[in-house]
């Protein structure tokens, strides 16, 4: 407020501006989502070019506000590209060059199916980037730790993020592995994820949850208060502690010859796929049969849980699981999702009893089965909301050969990609196949619209000229027609076709096929293994048949990492390939 005499009066005149917009802490570090479109691939190209150009041209305009701008500021064409980076020098370098991820967009809003995975997926600190980064899921997250604090007599967040320089992760891992704790874990995890998803725009059409997952989908679903469904899995995490411990074994093989090896005390666990079954059982059991399926050949992996869930060692705690579930209100879903007890869409029967819902820690888990009651040509997009790709891989397995769109959140355990990168690759490339984002939401108001370069018209000339006066016009048809011939006729070459790819490209591409029974001839040369739907037991297999053949030492990881496609195998020379031995991990049981 200023103040100024006239004609002796004192004038109190307030200045009012607009209020600065509020900036964030700082942008070191933080990833940012591009997004560039157009009418044709030629435009596309072209508006890349002038963005790369103009920020090298600005480099004090905040990325951010670039970002934002792109996503707030454009209309959505089908010819897209996406771009994640830190900072403009990344940016401008990336676009310049062309290292962008470009695609034409197949649908227009499609239907997303979010998947929802179970205990095995769970390790410590998952989540923790999203934690620290995103306000919307650590307030989901908070609430979830507040709720389960009398229950767990524990805070779910000083378990899963540790902090200080002195923390034992060790412990914090044996803690996590607990089922007590992990089945809560998860729960919160997936629950926060799948909300902030939905903040940025990306809602469920419908959903499915593999074991604990499924309860997240319930609660999503209306089925459950957070608070009742919160309370109900940690009992039935203390329920499922309090029992004798026993093991579960991933297994790759054919139903017919699966069943043929197992008897009591084991059981089939879950179908995940037609080839990839669960078995569940006591720890003498499990080794026995380890042993018996790896003088066989058969590639077979132990599941990172504490219980043989979903079978019959689960049997002492049904009635008291229900007994308790009587308490809970249960209502009709208001959003449809797919029972992995069943395999088929849930009815209101199912959703509201009790007994259903403890049953369904000892029923085996029909995930191949729910993927089945999810037609591609109908549900083109799935999601896992959760931590790993253990859903997404199975699901690729069932959709192959089909164009939908999987994805996932969050990185499993031996992937050091941060955790907010991750999902807003996941979210560019749901833009890209045609969903539309709630932009505002990802930045949160801490953001401009900058001028940036207009739309790139590819301008073309569309005169009509009149047709000129050439000594063909006066030809006699006959002579026309005969000229027109011998200018039509080309002139032939014999031409060798080349096969582009090298030699040992080709004989590991044969051991893909050999080993799963299905053609790699329609597979994208680009794809990597985990976009085929391989999981880490066929690579594993693999890996094995690769070191006989070519008697060179390759891991199963390294198939995910530095050879993680057939070309990038192939540009080895055999003999020159020498790589380390790692563990195994993942998997999903309860």
């Amino acid at each position: 407020m200023s103040a100024f005499g006239i004609g002796g009066t004192n004038v109190h005149v307030v200045v009012e501006e607009a209020p600065s917009i509020p900036r964030p802490e700082s942008e070191v570090d933080r990833t940012h989502l591009l997004v560039i479109s157009a009418r044709s691939g030629s435009a596309l190209e072209q508006a890349c070019g002038n963005l790369a150009e103009h920020i090298s041209r600005h480099p004090q305009e905040r990325l951010g506000d670039i970002a934002h701008t792109l996503q707030v500021g454009r209309r959505a064409f089908s010819h897209r590209a996406t771009l994640l980076c830190r900072d403009s020098d990344e940016a401008a370098a990336a676009l310049a060059a062309g290292k962008i991820r470009i695609s034409h967009s197949r649908r227009k809003d499609p239907p997303v199916v979010f998947m929802f995975p179970g205990q095995g997926t769970q390790y410590s600190e998952m989540g923790r980037g999203l934690y620290d980064q995103e306000p919307e899921f650590r307030r989901h997250f908070d609430a979830c730790a507040e709720l389960l604090k009398p229950l767990l007599h524990a805070d779910l967040r000083e378990v899963l993020y540790p902090r200080g320089d002195h923390c034992d992760k060790g412990a914090a891992e044996r803690q996590i592995l607990a089922t007590v704790i992990a089945q809560p874990a998860l729960f919160a995890v997936e629950y926060a994820t799948a909300r902030l998803w939905m903040d940025w725009g990306v809602q469920p059409a419908a959903m499915v949850g593999h074991s604990i997952g499924e309860f997240v989908a319930a609660t999503l679903a209306g089925v459950m208060s957070l608070a009742d469904a919160l309370s109900v899995v940690a009992e039935r995490g203390r329920l499922m502690q309090s029992l004798p411990g026993g093991a579960m074994l991933a297994v790759r093989l054919p139903a017919g010859d699966m069943e043929a090896l197992i008897a009591p005390p084991l059981a089939i666990a879950a179908v995940n796929s037609p080839a990839l079954r669960v078995v569940a059982g006591p720890h003498d059991a499990i080794d026995e049969l380890a042993e018996r399926l790896g003088v066989r050949g058969v590639m077979a992996r132990r599941l990172h849980t504490s219980h043989a869930f979903h079978s019959p060692m689960m049997d002492p705690i049904v009635e008291s699981l229900a007994d308790y579930l009587r308490a809970v209100t249960l209502s009709a879903p208001r959003l449809p999702y797919v029972s992995t007890v069943t395999g088929d869409w849930t009815d209101d029967a199912h959703a509201t009893s009790p007994e259903s819902w403890a049953r369904q820690a000892r029923e085996p888990v029909r995930f191949a089965a729910a993927m089945a009651s999810l037609p591609a040509d109908r549900w083109p997009v799935l999601l896992e909301v959760g931590p790993g790709n253990a859903l997404a891989t199975l699901a690729l397995q069932a959709r192959r050969g089909s164009d939908s769109l999987v994805l996932g959140s969050l990185p499993d355990a031996a992937r050091p990609v941060p955790d907010r990168d991750f999902m807003l690759d996941s979210l560019g490339q749901l833009w890209i196949d045609g969903v539309s984002p709630s932009w505002r939401s990802l930045h949160g108001g801490a953001v401009a619209r900058v001028p940036l370069p207009s739309y790139p018209f590819q301008r073309r000339r569309h005169w009509i000229d009149p047709p000129s006066r050439t000594d063909s016009t006066i030809l006699p048809s006959r002579a026309v027609a005969t000229s027109q011939a011998a200018t039509a006729a080309p002139e032939t070459h014999s031409v060798v076709p080349q096969d582009p790819m090298p030699a040992i490209g080709a004989k590991v591409a044969a051991i893909f096929e050999d080993l799963s029974g299905e053609s790699l001839a329609d597979m994208p040369a680009a794809a990597s293994f985990l976009e085929m739907g391989f999981d880490s037991l066929f690579l594993n297999q693999v890996a094995q048949r690769i070191q006989a053949e070519f008697q060179v030492k390759i891991a199963f990881r390294q198939l995910l990492g530095d050879c993680s496609t057939i070309p990038l195998i192939g540009r080895f020379p055999c003999g020159a390939i020498t790589f380390c031995k790692t563990g195994v991990s993942g998997g999903i049981a309860a």
